[in-house]
Protein backbone atom coordinates (compact mmCIF):
# COMPACT_ATOMS: atom_id res chain seq x y z
CA UNK A 1 0.00 0.00 0.00
CA UNK A 2 2.50 2.55 1.18
CA UNK A 3 4.74 1.75 -2.61
CA UNK A 4 1.99 1.95 -4.46
CA UNK A 5 0.72 5.13 -2.70
CA UNK A 6 3.94 6.93 -3.00
CA UNK A 7 4.03 5.88 -7.02
CA UNK A 8 0.48 7.73 -7.43
CA UNK A 9 1.73 10.30 -5.29
CA UNK A 10 5.10 11.36 -7.66
CA UNK A 11 2.77 10.61 -10.30
CA UNK A 12 0.61 13.43 -9.30
CA UNK A 13 3.79 15.50 -8.74
CA UNK A 14 5.19 15.16 -12.24
CA UNK A 15 2.16 16.79 -13.51
CA UNK A 16 1.95 20.04 -15.00
CA UNK A 17 -1.14 21.35 -12.42
CA UNK A 18 0.62 19.95 -9.31
CA UNK A 19 -2.73 17.91 -7.07
CA UNK A 20 -1.92 17.21 -3.54
CA UNK A 21 -5.02 14.67 -3.37
CA UNK A 22 -3.18 11.11 -4.08
CA UNK A 23 -0.18 12.26 -2.05
CA UNK A 24 -2.88 12.78 0.60
CA UNK A 25 -4.27 9.32 0.10
CA UNK A 26 -1.03 7.53 0.49
CA UNK A 27 -0.41 9.16 3.62
CA UNK A 28 -3.91 8.97 5.15
CA UNK A 29 -3.54 4.88 4.30
CA UNK A 30 -0.27 3.90 5.25
CA UNK A 31 1.19 6.67 7.42
CA UNK A 32 -1.50 7.25 10.13
CA UNK A 33 -3.05 4.31 11.03
CA UNK A 34 0.43 3.01 12.06
CA UNK A 35 1.35 6.17 13.69
CA UNK A 36 -2.41 6.62 15.76
CA UNK A 37 -1.61 3.21 16.86
CA UNK A 38 1.85 4.08 18.05
CA UNK A 39 0.25 6.71 19.82
CA UNK A 40 -2.39 4.73 21.58
CA UNK A 41 1.05 2.50 22.31
CA UNK A 42 2.16 5.22 23.91
CA UNK A 43 -0.26 6.62 26.06
CA UNK A 44 -1.27 3.24 27.61
CA UNK A 45 2.09 2.25 27.87
CA UNK A 46 1.75 -0.82 25.97
CA UNK A 47 5.27 -1.01 24.22
CA UNK A 48 4.39 -3.88 22.05
CA UNK A 49 1.81 -1.97 20.42
CA UNK A 50 3.61 1.28 20.25
CA UNK A 51 7.32 -0.45 18.93
CA UNK A 52 5.17 -2.47 16.49
CA UNK A 53 2.70 0.50 15.37
CA UNK A 54 6.35 2.87 14.88
CA UNK A 55 8.28 -0.23 13.26
CA UNK A 56 5.23 -0.31 10.29
CA UNK A 57 5.33 3.76 10.33
CA UNK A 58 9.11 3.74 9.38
CA UNK A 59 8.98 0.68 7.33
CA UNK A 60 5.56 2.53 5.20
CA UNK A 61 7.21 6.09 5.40
CA UNK A 62 11.00 4.22 3.65
CA UNK A 63 9.04 2.47 1.01
CA UNK A 64 6.96 5.55 0.10
CA UNK A 65 10.10 7.55 -0.50
CA UNK A 66 11.48 4.23 -2.22
CA UNK A 67 8.40 4.60 -5.12
CA UNK A 68 9.32 8.11 -5.25
CA UNK A 69 12.72 7.49 -5.99
CA UNK A 70 12.76 5.33 -8.14
CA UNK A 71 9.93 6.68 -10.15
CA UNK A 72 11.99 10.24 -10.10
CA UNK A 73 14.87 8.28 -11.82
CA UNK A 74 12.25 6.38 -14.32
CA UNK A 75 11.13 9.38 -15.40
CA UNK A 76 14.22 11.58 -15.79
CA UNK A 77 13.40 14.47 -13.57
CA UNK A 78 15.78 16.89 -14.51
CA UNK A 79 19.41 16.89 -11.62
CA UNK A 80 19.40 20.45 -9.51
CA UNK A 81 23.05 19.47 -9.14
CA UNK A 82 25.55 16.73 -11.42
CA UNK A 83 27.00 14.49 -9.29
CA UNK A 84 30.16 12.15 -9.37
CA UNK A 85 29.54 8.34 -10.35
CA UNK A 86 31.53 7.21 -7.61
CA UNK A 87 28.46 9.65 -5.72
CA UNK A 88 25.80 7.79 -7.66
CA UNK A 89 26.89 4.61 -6.63
CA UNK A 90 27.02 5.50 -2.72
CA UNK A 91 23.68 6.65 -3.17
CA UNK A 92 22.60 3.55 -4.58
CA UNK A 93 24.13 1.17 -2.16
CA UNK A 94 22.21 3.34 0.46
CA UNK A 95 18.63 3.03 -0.66
CA UNK A 96 19.61 -0.66 -1.24
CA UNK A 97 20.66 -1.11 2.62
CA UNK A 98 18.31 1.38 4.16
CA UNK A 99 15.41 -0.71 1.87
CA UNK A 100 17.06 -4.45 3.22
CA UNK A 101 17.36 -3.47 7.23
CA UNK A 102 13.57 -1.77 6.97
CA UNK A 103 12.50 -5.31 4.87
CA UNK A 104 14.05 -8.03 6.95
CA UNK A 105 12.26 -7.74 10.26
CA UNK A 106 8.71 -7.77 8.67
CA UNK A 107 9.59 -10.87 6.86
CA UNK A 108 10.68 -12.30 10.30
CA UNK A 109 6.90 -11.10 11.27
CA UNK A 110 5.55 -12.41 8.24
CA UNK A 111 7.27 -16.19 8.78
CA UNK A 112 6.15 -16.33 12.43
CA UNK A 113 2.70 -15.19 12.12
CA UNK A 114 1.96 -17.56 8.50
CA UNK A 115 3.64 -20.56 10.88
CA UNK A 116 1.22 -19.45 13.73
CA UNK A 117 -1.80 -19.78 11.64
CA UNK A 118 -0.83 -22.83 9.92
CA UNK A 119 0.22 -24.19 13.55
CA UNK A 120 -3.38 -23.31 14.21
CA UNK A 121 -5.42 -24.65 11.39
CA UNK A 122 -3.44 -27.89 11.71
CA UNK A 123 -4.69 -27.65 15.51
CA UNK A 124 -8.35 -27.14 14.49
CA UNK A 125 -8.67 -30.16 11.86
CA UNK A 126 -6.91 -32.16 14.29
CA UNK A 127 -9.73 -31.56 17.23
CA UNK A 128 -12.65 -31.78 14.72
CA UNK A 129 -11.42 -35.10 13.10
CA UNK A 130 -9.92 -36.67 15.95
CA UNK A 131 -11.61 -35.61 19.28
CA UNK A 132 -14.79 -34.12 18.24
CA UNK A 133 -17.77 -37.47 17.92
CA UNK A 134 -21.29 -38.12 18.92
CA UNK A 135 -21.43 -37.07 22.93
CA UNK A 136 -18.44 -35.52 22.54
CA UNK A 137 -17.42 -32.22 22.43
CA UNK A 138 -14.83 -29.84 22.44
CA UNK A 139 -16.03 -26.79 23.07
CA UNK A 140 -12.25 -24.81 23.55
CA UNK A 141 -8.68 -25.74 22.75
CA UNK A 142 -5.37 -23.16 23.90
CA UNK A 143 -1.73 -23.29 22.73
CA UNK A 144 0.73 -22.51 25.77
CA UNK A 145 4.14 -22.58 26.07
CA UNK A 146 5.62 -24.30 29.02
CA UNK A 147 9.45 -24.78 30.45
CA UNK A 148 8.67 -28.56 29.26
CA UNK A 149 7.81 -27.14 25.46
CA UNK A 150 4.83 -26.02 23.71
CA UNK A 151 1.20 -27.83 25.07
CA UNK A 152 -1.80 -28.09 23.53
CA UNK A 153 -5.10 -27.94 25.89
CA UNK A 154 -8.52 -29.44 24.70
CA UNK A 155 -11.40 -28.67 26.97
CA UNK A 156 -13.46 -31.72 26.71
CA UNK A 157 -17.26 -32.03 27.70
CA UNK A 158 -19.74 -35.20 27.31
CA UNK A 159 -18.52 -38.80 26.92
CA UNK A 160 -15.11 -38.99 28.21
CA UNK A 161 -11.50 -40.56 26.80
CA UNK A 162 -10.40 -43.96 28.07
CA UNK A 163 -6.54 -44.22 28.71
CA UNK A 164 -6.46 -45.80 25.42
CA UNK A 165 -7.97 -43.48 22.68
CA UNK A 166 -5.75 -40.69 24.86
CA UNK A 167 -2.77 -43.02 23.87
CA UNK A 168 -3.80 -43.10 20.35
CA UNK A 169 -4.52 -39.45 20.18
CA UNK A 170 -0.74 -38.54 21.04
CA UNK A 171 -0.04 -41.05 18.53
CA UNK A 172 -1.47 -39.28 15.83
CA UNK A 173 -0.31 -36.17 16.61
CA UNK A 174 2.39 -36.35 14.42
CA UNK A 175 0.70 -37.22 11.58
CA UNK A 176 -0.84 -33.44 12.04
CA UNK A 177 2.31 -31.73 11.64
CA UNK A 178 1.94 -31.19 15.37
CA UNK A 179 4.54 -34.23 17.02
CA UNK A 180 6.06 -31.41 18.86
CA UNK A 181 3.29 -30.34 21.21
CA UNK A 182 2.67 -32.29 24.50
CA UNK A 183 -1.06 -32.87 24.21
CA UNK A 184 -3.37 -32.26 27.70
CA UNK A 185 -7.08 -32.92 27.83
CA UNK A 186 -9.73 -30.80 30.51
CA UNK A 187 -12.18 -33.47 30.67
CA UNK A 188 -15.61 -32.51 32.53
CA UNK A 189 -18.98 -34.37 33.32
CA UNK A 190 -20.84 -32.07 31.57
CA UNK A 191 -22.77 -33.90 28.37
CA UNK A 192 -22.30 -32.30 25.21
CA UNK A 193 -25.99 -31.38 24.84
CA UNK A 194 -25.81 -29.72 28.69
CA UNK A 195 -23.23 -27.61 26.69
CA UNK A 196 -25.72 -27.03 23.80
CA UNK A 197 -28.18 -26.21 26.04
CA UNK A 198 -26.35 -23.84 28.19
CA UNK A 199 -25.36 -22.16 25.25
CA UNK A 200 -28.71 -21.24 24.43
CA UNK A 201 -29.67 -20.43 27.85
CA UNK A 202 -26.70 -17.60 28.10
CA UNK A 203 -27.82 -16.10 24.73
CA UNK A 204 -31.20 -15.91 25.61
CA UNK A 205 -29.96 -14.48 28.61
CA UNK A 206 -28.05 -11.68 26.46
CA UNK A 207 -31.24 -10.98 24.31
CA UNK A 208 -33.15 -10.69 27.16
CA UNK A 209 -30.73 -8.34 28.68
CA UNK A 210 -30.76 -6.59 25.53
CA UNK A 211 -34.42 -5.72 25.06
CA UNK A 212 -34.14 -4.62 28.94
CA UNK A 213 -31.87 -2.14 28.10
CA UNK A 214 -33.48 -1.27 25.12
CA UNK A 215 -37.03 -0.92 26.73
CA UNK A 216 -35.36 1.34 29.68
CA UNK A 217 -33.63 3.72 26.60
CA UNK A 218 -36.99 4.18 24.93
CA UNK A 219 -38.87 4.67 28.40
CA UNK A 220 -36.29 7.57 28.68
CA UNK A 221 -36.51 8.91 25.18
CA UNK A 222 -39.83 8.54 26.19
CA UNK A 223 -39.88 10.69 28.99
CA UNK A 224 -37.49 13.49 28.06
CA UNK A 225 -39.76 14.35 25.32
CA UNK A 226 -42.69 14.74 26.93
CA UNK A 227 -40.25 17.16 29.59
CA UNK A 228 -39.26 19.15 26.45
CA UNK A 229 -43.28 19.38 25.44
CA UNK A 230 -44.18 20.21 28.86
CA UNK A 231 -41.16 22.95 28.24
CA UNK A 232 -42.50 24.19 24.88
CA UNK A 233 -45.79 24.79 26.29
CA UNK A 234 -44.85 26.41 29.23
CA UNK A 235 -42.86 28.86 27.04
CA UNK A 236 -45.58 29.42 24.73
CA UNK A 237 -48.53 30.45 27.58
CA UNK A 238 -45.40 32.80 29.10
CA UNK A 239 -45.44 34.16 25.72
CA UNK A 240 -49.21 34.66 25.37
CA UNK A 241 -49.23 36.56 28.52
CA UNK A 242 -46.16 38.76 27.78
CA UNK A 243 -47.64 39.81 24.43
CA UNK A 244 -51.29 40.65 24.35
CA UNK A 245 -50.77 41.09 20.30
CA UNK A 246 -49.74 37.28 20.16
CA UNK A 247 -53.03 35.49 18.76
CA UNK A 248 -51.23 32.06 18.25
CA UNK A 249 -47.45 30.36 18.47
CA UNK A 250 -46.58 27.44 16.45
CA UNK A 251 -43.77 25.03 17.13
CA UNK A 252 -41.50 22.30 14.75
CA UNK A 253 -38.89 20.53 16.42
CA UNK A 254 -36.39 20.92 13.31
CA UNK A 255 -36.31 24.24 10.85
CA UNK A 256 -35.70 22.24 8.22
CA UNK A 257 -37.42 18.52 7.59
CA UNK A 258 -34.97 17.56 5.49
CA UNK A 259 -31.84 18.34 8.02
CA UNK A 260 -33.31 16.67 10.90
CA UNK A 261 -33.73 17.50 14.47
CA UNK A 262 -30.24 16.47 15.64
CA UNK A 263 -28.87 19.22 12.78
CA UNK A 264 -31.63 22.07 12.79
CA UNK A 265 -33.18 24.45 15.26
CA UNK A 266 -36.32 24.40 16.40
CA UNK A 267 -38.57 26.52 15.16
CA UNK A 268 -41.49 28.70 16.64
CA UNK A 269 -44.07 30.44 14.48
CA UNK A 270 -46.12 33.39 16.04
CA UNK A 271 -49.59 34.73 14.54
CA UNK A 272 -50.10 38.46 15.42
CA UNK A 273 -53.63 40.30 16.08
CA UNK A 274 -54.97 42.13 13.27
CA UNK A 275 -54.05 45.41 13.33
CA UNK A 276 -50.59 45.09 14.75
CA UNK A 277 -47.83 46.91 13.03
CA UNK A 278 -45.23 45.62 11.13
CA UNK A 279 -42.62 47.38 13.72
CA UNK A 280 -44.27 45.80 16.57
CA UNK A 281 -43.99 42.39 15.50
CA UNK A 282 -40.20 42.52 14.71
CA UNK A 283 -40.03 43.85 18.12
CA UNK A 284 -41.83 41.01 19.66
CA UNK A 285 -40.20 38.42 17.54
CA UNK A 286 -37.04 39.76 18.80
CA UNK A 287 -37.89 40.13 22.27
CA UNK A 288 -39.83 36.53 22.18
CA UNK A 289 -36.44 34.90 20.76
CA UNK A 290 -34.74 35.67 23.88
CA UNK A 291 -37.46 34.92 26.31
CA UNK A 292 -37.73 31.25 24.57
CA UNK A 293 -33.86 30.98 24.35
CA UNK A 294 -33.71 31.96 28.10
CA UNK A 295 -36.54 29.51 29.05
CA UNK A 296 -35.51 26.45 27.12
CA UNK A 297 -31.95 26.81 27.28
CA UNK A 298 -31.39 26.36 23.78
CA UNK A 299 -29.49 29.18 21.90
CA UNK A 300 -29.96 28.02 18.37
CA UNK A 301 -33.90 28.58 18.75
CA UNK A 302 -35.34 30.47 15.69
CA UNK A 303 -38.38 32.29 15.72
CA UNK A 304 -40.62 34.40 12.53
CA UNK A 305 -44.07 35.70 12.02
CA UNK A 306 -46.53 32.88 10.54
Amino acid sequence: VAFFGGLAGIVAGSRKQLSLALPGVAIATALMPPLCTAGFGLATRNWAFFFGAFYLFSLNAIFIALATFAMVRWLRFPHHQEVTEEARQRERRLVATVATLAVLPSAYFLYTQVHKVREQGRVARFVEREIRSPGRAAQQWELQDSDSGRVLRVFIAGRPLEAQEFATLKERLPQYGLGSLRLELIQSDVSADDIRRLQGEVQRDVLRAIASVMASRDSMLLARRREDSLAVIRAASELAAAFPEIEAVAYAPSANLLAGTDSAPPLFLLSFRTGTASRTRREIAARSQELLRHRLSHRAIVVQER
